[in-house]
């Protein structure tokens, strides 16, 4: 089994973060014209929690990370009881239509939706669903072709 992290230093954190914040302005300046159609969006730096404890959610927080992403509905529901208020909450990685209801009333966005029962559990779990709450989808080659 995976050690969890714990004993986070808040500013160790917030040096590292400032750093990464600072490569991605820099790499802002070289980037191309935004395409035709509109202006880019906001690059957002977003923490993967899987590995910090519920203890150490705290320290995050303090060291100004703001927007956190969890991968295990559990872990993600035990997270928000304990911390909700501290973060703007993703869920990352693949979402299974059985985990659907316990992560739609916290999460900003969705980032891995790859099967079509998937889907209909989060049509059916819409009403339950945070207000403006977002899905990216990931459609296999062969669903698209064939």
């Amino acid at each position: 089994m995976v050690e969890l992290i714990a004993g986070l230093d808040a500013e160790r954190v917030r040096s590292n973060l400032a750093r990464i914040r600072e490569q991605i302005e820099a790499a802002s300046t070289r980037r191309p014209p935004a395409p035709v159609g509109g202006p880019r969006g906001e690059v957002q730096v977003l923490a993967a929690t899987k590995y910090v404890s519920g203890a150490d959610m705290p320290a995050l927080a303090r060291a100004g990370v703001r927007l956190v992403g969890e991968n295990r509905a559990q872990d993600l529901q035990e997270k928000v009881a304990a911390h909700g208020d501290l973060f703007e909450w993703d869920f990352i990685g693949q979402l299974q239509s059985r985990r659907v209801r316990l992560i739609v009333p916290h999460v900003r966005l969705i980032h891995s939706v790859a099967f079509d029962s998937t889907m209909r559990e989060l049509e059916r779990h819409c009403d339950s669903a945070r207000e403006g709450m977002r899905i990216l989808t990931f459609w296999p080659i062969a669903s698209v072709a064939g």
